[in-house]
């Protein structure tokens, strides 16, 4: 019994680990400083989105993506 309980903690352990990763993040303040955004399917930058360094960095990545294949960038030039 007690190997059952220590199964079912492990699988619901690395499900919760799993999950954890955003799958769609949007980015819609101003942000400053060192910054990562991670997300499992975009990342899209809003309107009122805007980054000033200070110093620092801001990295954006898919991690661990939910399909395979080619990227598709979409560039939009807001005035």
């Amino acid at each position: 019994m007690k190997k059952i309980y220590t199964t079912i903690i492990l699988v619901w352990m690395g499900c919760s680990f799993i999950s954890a990763q955003e799958f769609d993040i949007m980015l819609a303040s101003a942000e400053s400083g060192t910054k990562t955004h991670q997300a499992r399917n975009s990342i899209t930058f809003g309107l009122n989105y805007t980054y000033t360094p200070n110093g620092g960095t801001m990295t954006a990545e898919i991690i661990n993506p939910v399909v395979s294949g080619d990227v598709s960038y979409n560039y939009t030039h807001f005035k």
